[in-house]
């Protein structure tokens, strides 16, 4: 099974082209199970958490049971507006691999830094600096935008 942050990137995705070919249009969700590889049972509930987000629209509800289950949707022009910023994109849906990039990244930086042959107070502030860099929001975005830059990855 997918992450669910890794579901609703690409549904996002997969429903911008869709729009972009039949912005009219309805994407059934059988059809989006099948071309994202994902079981409706896990499609259903990020597709809910995406709806309710503003990122899709014009769900359509059929009752088995007790239980509604998204039929039909599309991107909204919330949807669209954030794919279309990619730094605010990969912000809120952060691709894996952009993730694991980044953190082999400040491994290597901190492993350099240990290995090198200043002096240790300085190794020391080096790391510390290196550590709040990493956690800040900022820095992530800047990292996560280069690397999608010098790798091609969307």
């Amino acid at each position: 099974m997918s992450q669910p942050i890794e579901i609703r990137r690409n549904v996002i995705k997969f429903l911008y082209e869709f729009f972009k070919e039949k912005p009219f249009n309805y994407m059934k969700i059988g059809e989006l199970c099948s071309k994202l590889g994902v079981e409706e049972k896990d499609l259903q509930w990020n597709l809910e958490y995406l709806a309710q987000n503003g990122y899709i629209v014009g769900s359509m509800h059929k009752v088995l049971g007790s239980a509604h289950y998204i039929e039909k949707v599309k991107i909204s022009s919330s949807g669209i507006d954030l794919i279309e910023d990619p730094s605010e994109f990969n912000r809120t849906f952060p691709d894996i691999q952009i993730n694991v990039m980044i953190e082999k990244i400040l491994i290597n930086l901190q492993q350099e830094i240990e290995n090198s042959s200043i002096p240790d107070e300085e190794k020391k502030t080096l790391l510390s600096e290196v550590k709040k860099l990493s956690e800040h929001p900022i820095v992530s975005n800047i990292l996560s935008s280069l690397l999608l830059k010098i790798t091609g990855i969307s």
